[in-house]
């Protein structure tokens, strides 16, 4: 018979013990991970007016190539309107039947166009940006969300500690 206290006798806690050790280690080592930041996505937009405004036309279409198509602003500029469209389809089970075992599939497709709008004045000088563009940006954990980290990844090592020290002493 094993006693429950005597935790270098007992191979069913030796085992818990073992397991929870590993458990806190993969835990500590995902928080650490995720504890040094996230991944937003950003509108272009400022990015875009801050490179392209006041560049004149011609520096724009060296960049870009030529526009899909142009069109007037209205006040004797002109618009480079550059889009692209990707069609995504998926496979989509439609008017399913279980009991006769039979579907019509479905294919679902989308599609997204991006552009990026140059306005450009009479004087051949962009003057303003529309874009629906994204980009992905890495944006680091405040320090709020560090510390916070740092005191559950303090409060597990001791876990982890705690269960080394009772498992080599035997107590």
């Amino acid at each position: 018979m094993y006693s429950i206290l005597n935790v270098n006798s007992n191979p069913l806690i030796i085992n818990y013990m073992k397991h929870f050790i590993n458990l806190s280690a993969i835990i500590t080592a995902l928080m650490c991970l995720a504890s040094c930041g996230t991944y937003q996505t950003v509108s272009r937009v400022s990015e875009y007016t801050n490179q392209y405004v006041g560049q004149n036309h011609n520096y724009i279409v060296q960049r870009w190539g030529p526009p899909t198509r142009q069109t007037s602003d209205g006040a004797g500029g002109t618009i480079l309107i550059y889009e692209n469209s990707v069609q995504k389809s998926n496979a989509v089970a439609d008017n399913v039947n279980p009991i006769a075992g039979t579907y019509n599939p479905a294919v679902l497709t989308q599609t997204f166009t991006s552009y990026a709008n140059f306005f450009i004045g009479d004087d051949s000088i962009c003057y303003k940006v529309q874009t629906n563009q994204t980009k992905e940006v890495w944006v680091p954990a405040s320090k709020k969300q560090k510390k916070a980290i740092y005191w559950i990844l303090g409060g597990t090592g001791a876990i982890c500690i705690l269960c080394l020290i009772a498992g080599a002493s035997g107590a």
